[in-house]
């Protein structure tokens, strides 16, 4: 049998490997920092960033009024924003990005902002936040789980791409509706492993 070699392996038991703080960085680069929640829990009542933008080197400071198309980064359920928009939920949520020149140059920037919150009581515990009535997300009133079998389906031959549905009982149970040709043909294909 042939040894593969990690094309890096070299590289990186010699010391040679470039790593990105390795890299010297291009003058017409900007540098990104994040202005965070100092709060664990607030709203934000006002902000002022007209001191921070006039400063030299700052090419632009971005609220989430300014991202093109939804203030979003939670892959399945969205519910994470990017940038804070009317409340901040932990101490270091980004609320603002600021592209400068330098590093030193967007700290200041940081510095320069001026924003006013409201703060509100942070909830620490679970307990805390099931008597407040904080969840997650918010409750559904009907849970919709669509199962495709779609590989399974066109290998083994069941279902010809029908769906099946679960819904929450009245005691927050899920009932499940399983074909018990599913269940059969199943159990034959792990009894040949």
């Amino acid at each position: 049998m042939k040894k593969i070699v990690h094309e890096s392996a070299k590289y990186h038991v010699t010391g040679e490997a470039v790593y990105i703080d390795d890299m010297l960085v291009n003058e017409q680069c900007l540098h990104g920092v994040l202005y965070t929640s100092p709060i664990a829990h607030g709203k934000i009542k006002s902000y002022d960033l007209s001191a921070a933008k006039a400063l030299s080197g700052i090419h632009a400071i971005l609220t989430y009024k300014d991202i093109p198309g939804h203030n979003q980064m939670g892959p399945i359920f969205h519910d994470e924003v990017v940038l804070a928009e009317d409340k901040v939920e932990f101490i270091g949520q980004a609320i603002f990005l600021i592209a400068a020149e330098n590093e030193e140059i967007a700290e200041e920037a940081k510095r320069l902002i001026k924003i006013e919150f409201e703060e509100l009581e942070p909830v620490l515990t679970i307990e805390k936040s099931m008597e407040l009535g904080n969840l997650i997300q918010p409750p559904r009133q009907k849970i919709l789980l669509k199962i495709f079998f779609t590989l399974v389906v066109k290998n083994i031959g069941i279902l010809k791409h029908k769906q099946h549905y679960a819904f929450p009982a009245k005691d927050k149970k899920l009932k499940f509706t399983v074909r018990l040709k599913i269940l059969q043909k199943f159990k034959q294909l792990f009894q040949k492993f």
